[in-house]
């Protein structure tokens, strides 16, 4: 298993990855947590690494012309092994792309928090005296047609604790802001590890019925 922080540059990451597993990778970790954005082209390459059809985010404007889809390709996929993503209130645009689509698409189960919700493009418009008008021209769709903006990614299993990031009006980018138990572990990161060790399934019913299972252990503390 392996996992990763970091939007930036995670497709080279899963290369090297797979290089080092041989091609015997048995499940992969990814953890979007607190992690504010990134390019939509990033975002795009990401998710397109674990999609092989399908669209990966719609952006609709005001007009017409700025109606745009972004496909998924089958080349460059990478093998349907388990897969978990992290998230939580700091997961933001970019991250919320790649999260929504790879739940849309039941590649992944979300597991964490809900996110932020931002998914929208603004533009600004000089105006004279060197002042500008900024307006939101266009927002973030996911493949299902959930919109990004003010709502986020609801995870497929909640996982909360005592010490859960208190609301803020922007997400925050303090890594240390992790949910975290009483003894300081990682429970989000605890539970998705228990979910990989339980299942070799890259089929989404599989990750569920393995997620089911560890909640209600986690539950009754066992």
């Amino acid at each position: 298993m392996a996992f990763t922080h970091a939007l930036m540059g995670v497709v080279l990451c899963h290369v090297l990855i797979e290089e080092q597993a041989k091609g015997n990778l048995k499940g992969l970790i990814l953890d979007l947590r607190n992690n504010p954005g990134g390019l939509l082209d990033q975002a795009i390459k990401i998710t397109d690494r674990f999609v092989e059809s399908g669209v990966i985010v719609s952006i609709e404007g005001r007009r017409e012309d700025q109606h745009q889809k972004f496909y998924a390709h089958e080349r460059g996929t990478l093998p349907s092994y388990p897969m978990v993503v992290l998230v939580n209130q700091g997961s933001a645009a970019g991250s919320e792309i790649v999260a929504g689509a790879l739940q849309d698409h039941k590649r992944a189960i979300i597991l964490g928090t809900q996110t932020f919700g931002r998914g929208t493009i603004q533009t600004i418009y000089p105006l004279s005296g060197g002042s500008g008008l900024k307006l939101t021209t266009s927002v973030f769709f996911t493949p299902h047609g959930h919109k990004i903006e003010k709502k986020g990614i609801s995870p497929d299993l909640t996982v909360t604790s005592k010490k859960a990031n208190p609301g803020s009006d922007s997400p925050p980018s303090d890594h240390s802001k992790i949910i975290a138990d009483e003894d300081g572990k990682d429970i989000a990161l605890r539970v998705a590890t228990k979910i990989l060790m339980r299942t070799t399934s890259g089929r989404f019913q599989d990750l569920m019925e393995a997620a089911r299972e560890i909640g209600d252990l986690e539950q009754r503390g066992e």
